[in-house]
């Protein structure tokens, strides 16, 4: 090509335009037209998007006002009134404008932009008639940007244009849910008249009730309780049928061995069907009083929790039960109206939440590490009161239960299995929004959803993921999404992404590829306009406040105040102005919202249809999963055993036909097995002998020896080092995509503003909601997620520590410099380096591309990332380059 210095003033150089009619019944085809008036003040403008980089408008910025005058361009004229005639402002014409010098010709606009007839008028003038009309950027060319915001189906056979399209093809994937809480619940049972225990208790000989026993008010367990075998009461002495209890060490006194075969019993609270982890007690609301009344003086006592295990010699003699005990709490001595009493309070423990008329303490393995870490079958636990001092009750005591609406209650987390999802590749969903939107003008190219860091991204909506319902009551599978909402408003903010659409593709990539530590053009050795040039402190960059996380997540599901995926707002040392960078994603990655989904069977439409899940996967294979049934059913039907249940229906778990399946835990057909038949509610095994039938809580595990996409998980085989504080590291899903993560991922944007901060200075956190706790340490392949180390969610980090890990694009300056004597092409040189990478072996290298421009402002050499809305301008018609962006980091 053919070297133009000036598209204005240098010979040989001419101006070629043309009209392109579309859509007319009679006008279509080109027309060759005269220079309009005004194209001769026409400078070319280029704008950057400031929140996802892509270029704008390239050459005539978003509009440019033009004439046709009757008297020199009658032909033209005519054309324009003719075709207004047609169609009003729904008249197409296309603007062109192209640059000739010999046999070189250079297409301007690419037919990017056309004449917008809304604005048409028709006046009259000094020098006549004249049609004065707005040329913009041509919308329906670039499809892509006019319809970026509409919904589409990645599952339809039909684009937005109507013509045909092949649908999505999903992924087969594997998402391991988030924990579900199995609870038994015990209120208080009424037994009592005015809630004076001694009035009951008296009725004990002395033989029954020693200081050395315990005693309780009578528990009733709640009806639709899950965990442990099933006691209706706990507590005081509950006259029982020996026969219905098989296990006679739940008694503290010696059973009848004739009939009627009763006994009187304390009763257990949680009596453990198969091996329990993690167990939770909470005591809630629980007040006792104590005091004898002949001397005015309390009667102090301790409240325990007691662990009772069997032994081998005779597992079924309460004689030979281990027991042990630890304090849970202490009565205190205090005087009210002149009496004196022992009060035991919940409220004042120092482990207790609430207040003093609605509290709860919560026992849990790090109080109570050697009774609650595990539970191991046939053992159990309960709560009693003993007297201290070896005192023991009269007729002249009392015991008081202040609120009789106290309770307690035990649970654990059951891991379910993992479920089969349908997914699709967020680079694939982001293709397939393109193709559809633009009739596959525009197709995607990326390294970071393809093979880099973000590869295994997987999304889903809330309606999808209830697909089995659409697919029941509509008979259909649908994906709806948006390019808006999914990128613009979601993934570009959570994983921190740019695009930019050109040359029939979009590319995506993440930050550091739009600001790259290249040269796109040199231009050193041009002088510049004084008064044009200048620098400037980036307003834009001062942030004292950054928000990160997303902007759902579940607020009313049980154990969701675990949630780490939710919202975090960061105090940066900028202290001169009020300003927010609000990176809250739209995308939803909270473990328990998803769950919510994926639970949610109801046929009627919600708020949750159209919200749109981000999964971050990898592909694992040779590894196991487990999972647990409140109530798994174990039957004999034609010699085979059967185990059946309605909580998760099979053929969403992950297992086939011939697989082994091995039943691990809850007391009943212990071993592993050969699938040979899989329905909805019902497994077929292999087992023919010693068939164990019953029901009761099951655990089961299965293996995975192909390759599989899953959810990553917090373990270190997937990456994950260290994940404490969360609800079960073995299932708690996008742990990569926390708000610190994201913050650390943004920190190169903008950390140019605290460049003259100190290094101990802090991004100090003003708020995270729920679990700021969590710690999480990740292996070196994954640091680019995040953070090196182990860090807690909720805590300060310093600028230092920052710095060490993570670049630093720009300073905290803006700098705006006009270039003299830059020629057209020149120019064109520098706009392809720098949007579509240098030309290497006849094609552009888009790794090379997006870095900055070099400029000398008397002796300094300035680098310059363009950025920003007319963040390049060049006057044509006096050779003149005006650059506006943020200044390269001279941090290395």
């Amino acid at each position: 090509m053919q070297k133009i210095s000036n598209i204005r003033l240098e010979d040989g150089v001419n101006d070629i335009f043309h009209l392109k009619i579309i859509e007319s019944e009679i006008l279509n085809g080109s027309y060759a037209i005269q220079p309009p008036d005004g194209i001769d003040d026409t400078d070319f403008v280029v704008d950057i998007n400031e929140e996802t980089f892509n270029v704008e408008n390239m050459i005539l910025g978003d509009s440019l006002k033009l004439k046709i005058y009757q008297y020199y361009d009658r032909q033209t004229y005519d054309l324009l009134t003719q075709v207004y005639k047609e169609r009003g402002g729904d008249s197409r014409a296309i603007f062109i404008w192209k640059i000739q010098k010999g046999n070189d010709v250079i297409d301007l606009l690419n037919e990017d932009y056309e004449i917008n007839f809304n604005k048409y008028i028709d006046r009259y003038g000094k020098s006549g008639k004249y049609i004065e009309f707005e040329v913009k950027k041509r919308e329906s060319q670039n499809k892509f940007y006019a319809r970026k915001d509409k919904t589409i189906d990645l599952f339809s056979t039909k684009n937005i244009d109507n013509n045909d399209i092949l649908p999505v093809v999903p992924t087969k994937g594997i998402y391991k849910e988030s924990d579900r809480t199995l609870e038994s619940f015990w209120f208080y049972d009424g037994f009592y008249d005015n809630d004076d225990l001694l009035y009951y208790e008296t009725d004990f000989n002395d033989n029954d009730f020693k200081p050395s026993n315990p005693y309780f008010p009578r528990m009733r367990r709640s009806d639709d309780s899950q965990l442990g075998t099933y006691y209706e009461h706990f507590g005081s002495r509950v006259e029982v049928d020996s026969s219905f209890y098989a296990n006679n060490d739940m008694a503290f006194s010696f059973p009848l061995t004739v009939p009627p075969f009763t006994k009187a019993e304390w009763g257990t609270m949680l009596y453990a069907e198969a091996d329990y982890n993690d167990i939770t007690i909470t005591i809630s609301n629980l007040v006792f009083r104590s005091r004898r009344v002949q001397n005015n003086t309390p009667i102090p006592f301790t409240m325990y929790l007691i662990k009772g295990y069997k032994t081998v010699i005779s597992p079924n003699d309460w004689q030979n039960q281990i027991l042990v005990e630890e304090v849970i709490w202490s009565s205190e001595n205090k005087n009210e109206n002149g009496l004196n009493w022992a009060e035991l309070d919940i409220s004042t423990h120092p482990l207790a939440t609430g207040n003093a008329t609605n509290s709860e303490l919560k026992l849990t393995k790090a109080n109570f590490p050697n009774l609650l870490t595990s539970l191991s079958k046939d053992e159990h636990l309960r709560i009693m009161i003993r007297n201290n001092n070896g005192y023991v009750f009269d007729e002249e005591d009392t015991f008081i239960i202040r609120n009789t609406g106290f309770s307690i209650k035990a649970s654990i987390n059951g891991t379910p299995p993992a479920r089969r999802v349908l997914m699709v590749n967020l680079r694939e969903a982001i293709d397939k929004i393109s193709e559809n939107i633009t009739d596959n003008g525009i197709r995607i190219e990326s390294n970071v959803l393809s093979s880099g860091i973000f590869n295994h991204q997987y999304i889903s909506t809330g309606q999808f993921l209830r697909g089995t319902v659409f697919e029941k009551y509509l008979f259909q599978t649908k994906l709806e999404l948006d390019f808006e909402t999914l990128f613009e408003k979601g993934a570009a903010k959570l994983l921190g992404l740019g695009y930019d659409v050109y040359n029939g593709k979009i590319v995506v990539e993440d930050l550091k590829y739009f600001f790259k530590d290249v040269e796109s053009y040199d231009f050193t050795d041009k002088e510049f306009v004084e008064d044009e040039t200048y620098f400037s402190n980036d307003n834009e960059l001062c942030y004292n406040s950054i928000k990160t996380g997303g902007k759902k997540y579940s607020t009313e599901r049980q154990d969701d105040i675990k949630n780490f995926n939710t919202f975090l707002e960061t105090q940066t040392p900028i202290i001169s102005k009020g300003k927010t960078l609000d990176l809250q994603s739209e995308l939803i990655v909270d473990e328990k919202k998803i769950q919510e989904l994926i639970l949610d069977t109801s046929s009627s439409t919600n708020n949750n249809d159209d919200d749109i899940i981000l999964i971050d996967c990898l592909e694992r294979s040779n590894f196991s999963d487990r999972g647990v049934f409140k109530k798994l059913k174990h039957f004999n039907s034609g010699g085979y055993l059967w185990i059946q249940q309605f909580e998760q229906a099979w053929d969403t778990i992950p297992i086939v036909v011939n697989q082994n399946l091995s039943i691990v835990n809850g007391g009943l057909n212990i071993g592993t097995y050969q699938i040979l038949e899989i329905t909805a509610t019902r497994i077929k095994l292999n087992k023919t002998m010693n068939i164990q039938t019953g029901e009761g809580f099951g655990e089961i595990e299965y293996l995975f020896t192909s390759s599989a996409i899953k959810s990553r998980v917090g373990i270190p085989d997937e990456g994950i080092i260290k994940a404490e504080g969360v609800l079960n590291k073995n299932t708690s899903s996008n742990l990569l995509h926390n708000p610190k993560y994201q913050l650390a991922r943004w920190f190169p944007f903008f950390s140019g503003m605290l460049e003259k901060k100190k290094g101990s200075e802090l991004l100090k956190t003003l708020k995270y909601k729920n679990n700021g706790k969590v710690q999480i340490e990740v292996k070196p392949e994954l640091y680019e997620f995040g953070l090196q180390g182990e860090i807690t969610l909720q805590d300060d980090i310093s600028l230092e520590t920052m710095r060490s890990q993570k670049d630093t694009f720009f300073s905290s300056g803006m700098q705006t410099v006009r270039l003299r004597d830059v020629t057209f092409y020149e120019y064109l040189e520098f706009m392809n380096n720098w949007r579509y990478g240098k030309l290497e072996s006849g094609n552009f290298n888009r790794e090379t591309c997006r870095g900055y421009v070099t400029v000398n402002l008397q002796g300094e050499i300035v680098k310059i990332y363009p950025f920003g809305s007319g963040s390049i301008k060049y006057f044509n018609k006096y050779n003149e380059l005006e650059i506006s962006g943020k200044i390269k980091s001279s941090v290395p």
